[in-house]
């Protein structure tokens, strides 16, 4: 899928598919916002750092406390799980390792 292609697939979050503390970070996010339904095409994803909970927990202090700037991701690992890349301007959640959301 090339990059045009991706723009039509950002914003289709399944709530559903949210667990429910994400799921309510990111309605009261979206009612922050001036323009929700603008905002809500932006969402790209939900995401852990690591494989375990631990990594995850430690991932998400070092962001919290700005120790830890970036992220990055594979691009098989998009392909794989048939996930659209990220765009500029695309908002992710990330998790701790018990699923609560830390930061967008």
């Amino acid at each position: 899928m090339g990059i045009i292609g991706q723009e039509a697939n950002r914003g289709q979050l399944d709530m559903a598919a949210l667990n429910a503390a994400t799921g309510v970070f990111w309605a009261q996010f979206l009612q922050s916002r001036a323009n929700p339904s603008a905002t809500a095409k932006l969402f790209c994803e939900v995401f852990r750092i690591g494989d375990s909970e631990q990594s995850a927990d430690e991932g998400a202090r070092l962001i919290l406390s700005g120790a830890k700037t970036t992220t990055s991701s594979l691009l098989w690992e998009y392909d794989k799980q048939g996930k659209p890349l990220p765009l500029v301007g695309s908002l992710s959640i990330l998790e701790d390792g018990r699923g609560k959301p830390s930061v967008l």
